[in-house]
């Protein structure tokens, strides 16, 4: 089998002449160089249940269009409002002295902002490189251990 990688438009239409044709998934599989399960999968995912078979077209329309929707990021920390940010730290590392992890996953379930811990500590760190106050919310005030 080759490495893993999308199903090209291509492979699609040889699935679909295949389908078309009776042939076997393994058969599909093995002409296209790929597992059965992955036909398998190709064929179940992205065949319409509005045309009720299986058409190249329009699953490559819907695998590209889920690709599209998949794309959840975190957000970048400096475009989450200055409000919400200072909440972050005065709040929930300050007052609650939360680690970052534990802020970042407060402010993901309360705010709604998807923010990594690590980021969490970058923005810290660039803060405290322009002489900012923000590392003294670190449980260890940003020492060393």
């Amino acid at each position: 089998m080759g490495r893993a990688k999308h199903i090209t438009k291509e492979e699609r239409f040889a699935i679909q002449l295949g389908l078309e044709s009776g042939r076997k998934i393994s058969a599909i599989a093995k002409e296209l160089n790929r597992s059965k399960s992955s036909i398998s999968k190709e064929i179940h995912l992205n065949t319409d249940p509005d045309f009720g078979f299986y058409c190249y077209l329009r699953a490559d329309s819907l695998s590209r269009e889920r690709q599209s929707q998949s794309k959840v990021r975190d957000y970048k920390i400096n475009k989450i409002p200055k409000e919400i940010i200072d909440k972050l730290f005065t709040e929930y590392m300050g007052v609650h002295e939360l680690s970052s992890d534990d802020a970042a996953y407060k402010l993901r379930m309360e705010d709604k902002y998807k923010v990594s811990y690590s980021s969490v500590y970058r923005y810290i760190n660039r803060d405290r490189f322009q002489n900012g106050k923000l590392y003294r919310y670190l449980p260890c005030k940003g020492k060393r251990h």
